[in-house]
């Protein structure tokens, strides 16, 4: 298949004064074997040597762009970049987090496949600083709205969902921290399927 006929992928990553990280995780976008995506970066102006390390991409890289600007936080930091995207897929990946190789294809073809879904995700693992795994995330596969009344049945930056969907639960709330996305699963949930793979 060509490029022009996969859907676009917009991955947002939300980013203040992570520059230890950073790098390592727009590596793990860009070298997807899934090449239709654009990458956006939100930073709410870091002062840590951030700046450098989104510039060089920047230059280089035709889908990665970046906004830095002070921003009322993570919730409203991809609120913004969702905003601005293009694709009708996202990948919200925060910017301590990796993917693992394959990772967009493997979302786009369920996607393709179960064109009703609102959400795809799968496993992942809480990493250390050197990216060395802790354990794994508690995820299970979705059944019912129940499934969520114990815990977060979903690892974040292993879920991508329909922008089209996300834009009909109104977004992030803005006004959560902890859980912004608990309850963006659960306000998708109440609308259509949600796939595990």
């Amino acid at each position: 298949m060509d490029k022009g006929e996969l859907p676009l992928v917009s991955v947002i990553t939300p980013s203040y004064n992570q520059g230890k990280f950073i790098q390592e995780t727009i590596e793990s976008v860009l070298m997807q074997d899934y090449q239709n995506i654009e990458y956006i970066v939100i930073d709410g102006g870091s002062t840590d040597g951030t700046l450098d390390i989104l510039k060089k991409y920047a230059k280089f890289e035709p889908r990665f762009q970046f906004v830095s600007e002070p921003d009322r936080g993570q919730g409203h930091a991809v609120n913004k970049g969702i905003e601005m995207a293009s694709g009708e897929i996202i990948g919200w990946l925060n910017s301590d987090d990796t993917y693992f190789p394959s990772s967009i294809r493997k979302a786009v073809d369920l996607f393709n496949k179960c064109p009703n879904f609102g959400v795809v995700y799968g496993k992942g693992y809480h990493i250390d600083e050197k990216s060395e795994i802790i354990n794994s995330y508690p995820v299970k596969q979705y059944k019912k709205l129940e499934d969520f009344f114990s815990f977060n049945i979903i690892c974040q930056p292993a879920a991508f969902f329909r922008k089209e969907v996300f834009q009909a639960v109104n977004g992030i709330d803005e006004n959560l921290y902890f859980t912004l996305d608990y309850d963006l699963w659960v306000r998708i949930a109440q609308k259509c399927p949600l796939g595990f793979i």
